[in-house]
């Protein structure tokens, strides 16, 4: 339970109270979640935007050479500057390249080896046609090298390589007239197995294409093997390419040495510019703005969020009649009934009452303000009162025609009741119920005020007015 401090006690809040207070909200709800379904993502769009601009705006010209160079002077700050771009382009290579991070002392290799079972057959004494299985072979060796679709023959393996690297780990060759073998090379035995399936499927669904262009054949998969081997072949090429590297950066070496003091504050300062013309170009290669669905759905569940902390808030700082239960409760007053007010049995408001009230038997309007007239009347004849006040601290947004037809029903009774404003702040209405002697409250939910109900049951003590009970209205 909330708990809130009032003037001379403290008011409880049930957790069921505050829930449905923010049900029964659900019209912010929607406000706030539209709104900023909206503004979230427009503002981070207007951000994005402005950036994106202020990326393509031109951008001031370069500065000129602070120094005067020949030209055999600056041909060799071009030397270098093109040796460090072959440096970055082979250091690039080393790094990305599958092949060569493979160790090639324990390097993973998968060979299928392809036989062509042609259909052709030589008619001696008729014609003399070429035998058409070596075109075969080749055709299938070079699909196998240039057309098979990367992505496709790699997708079951965890790798992010770009296309030209997964090409090298692939390669085919003849081997005879009417023999082929395609060589995988990888890290692993279960990316050969996987890449090894990939392409068989790939070669077998070529066949019917080959045999309508170039001549009907079978192709049989004579053999399938797998083996850990040393390649010299890619050890020697991985030296190359970290000679090539270790050569580029000695030849750099050699030409700063032989340089001048501006030779070398002109290549620092070409080499910051190319390195600011960069990071420009990344700026600027950024892809348009766009409303991001990751923001609108953000700022939906911001607005209900701030929605339903706003009723919570209500619910919990208000100072008005939260439930007629409170007047018994907090007031120790007798209660002769709640009358309910007319509420919406369709669509979601409705549906929302019908689930909140599901376990209890509802009262229309005019049922429960006749049970609350029957309740006063057997009280007073009980204890012999033949004259009542009615009045509240804000009585006067009751219906007037409910007023009416309680008085109407206690006069034929034999009850006289006199209806009054609020006795705080009318005099006439204070003198009406002093006369009366006996008084009934009628209070309303989200209306009244517990410091104005306080208010009167005080003045009505201090005139030794007796309050007989309340009526709430809800």
């Amino acid at each position: 339970l909330e708990k809130l401090q009032m003037e001379n006690q403290v008011r409880e809040i049930s957790l069921r109270q505050l829930f449905w207070k923010v049900m029964m909200g659900w019209k912010l709800w929607i406000v706030c979640a539209v709104l900023f379904a909206i503004l979230l993502p427009g503002v981070k769009y207007a951000k994005d935007v402005r950036a994106y601009h202020a990326a393509q705006q031109p951008k001031d010209e370069k500065q000129e050479p602070t120094v005067v160079l020949t030209d055999d002077e600056q041909q060799q700050i071009d030397d270098v500057k093109s040796l460090n771009l072959l440096i970055e382009k082979n250091s690039n290579y080393m790094q990305n390249s599958i092949l060569m991070n493979i160790d090639p002392y324990q390097e993973h290799r998968m060979e299928l080896q392809y036989y062509i079972d042609s259909d052709f057959v030589m008619n001696y004494t008729k014609d003399s046609k070429k035998d058409y299985t070596s075109a075969i072979a080749n055709a299938y060796v070079d699909y196998a090298n240039n057309g098979m679709d990367q992505k496709t023959i790699w997708k079951d393996v965890s790798t992010k390589s770009e296309d030209k690297y997964l090409e090298e780990l692939v390669s085919a060759n003849s081997n005879s007239d009417n023999t082929f073998s395609v060589i995988i090379k990888y890290t692993d035995k279960k990316g050969l197995e996987s890449v090894a399936k990939q392409i068989q499927n790939e070669l077998e669904k070529k066949q019917p294409e080959f045999s309508k262009r170039i001549g009907g054949h079978k192709l049989v998969l004579v053999s399938e093997n797998y083996q850990i081997c040393t390649d010299s072949d890619l050890a020697t090429s991985q030296g190359d390419v970290s000679n090539l590297i270790k050569s580029y950066r000695d030849q750099i070496t050699t030409l700063k040495s032989a340089m001048s003091e501006d030779q070398l504050s002109e290549l620092e300062r070409e080499e910051n510019l190319e390195s600011d013309d960069k990071e420009e170009s990344a700026a600027v290669q950024v892809a348009a703005p766009a409303l991001s669905k990751k923001y609108v759905v953000l700022g939906f569940v911001m607005g209900v969020f701030l929605a339903a902390l706003y009723l919570v808030c209500i619910a919990v700082l208000s100072n008005k009649l939260q439930a007629a239960e409170e007047l018994v409760r907090y007031y120790k007053m007798r209660q002769f009934g709640i009358i309910t007010r007319e509420q919406r049995t369709k669509g979601i408001t409705g549906f929302l009452l019908r689930i909140k009230y599901r376990n209890q038997k509802m009262l229309s309007p005019e049922a429960s303000l006749q049970m609350a007239s029957s309740n006063i009347e057997l009280y007073c004849k009980n204890e012999g009162i033949t004259k009542l006040f009615l009045t509240g601290s804000e009585i006067e947004r009751m219906k007037k025609e409910w007023i009416t037809k309680l008085t109407e029903h206690l006069k034929a009774s034999g009850i006289q009741v006199v209806y009054g404003e609020n006795i705080c702040y009318d005099s006439a209405a204070m003198r009406e119920a002093s006369e009366a002697g006996h008084v009934v409250l009628v209070e309303i939910t989200d209306a009244s005020i517990y410091q104005e109900i306080e208010k009167e049951l005080r003045m009505l003590k201090d005139w030794n007015v007796d309050v007989i009970g309340c009526v709430g209205v809800e």
